[in-house]
């Protein structure tokens, strides 16, 4: 998957209304695994205690591909 992708992916773990809530400032991301044409992928979400959505991405085996903390 090209990397672009994975921002487009994360972006609609969110609705629009939570997009807009979010205020987003800063976006860090982490590309762990090569992830391939034909292969699932099953995005996570999760808020940090510092007030950071963390999201993730995990291939069929559950090994994380990538990760991305949205502030």
């Amino acid at each position: 998957m090209n990397n672009v992708n994975y921002v487009r992916a994360l972006l609609g773990c969110f609705t629009c209304a939570q997009l807009a809530e979010m205020d987003i400032k800063e976006l860090d991301m982490q590309f762990l695994l090569q992830c391939y044409e034909g292969e699932t992928i099953r995005f996570v979400k999760r808020p940090s205690e510092d007030g950071i959505m963390e999201v993730g991405a995990l291939n069929g085996e559950g090994k994380v591909c990538f990760m991305a903390a949205v502030k």
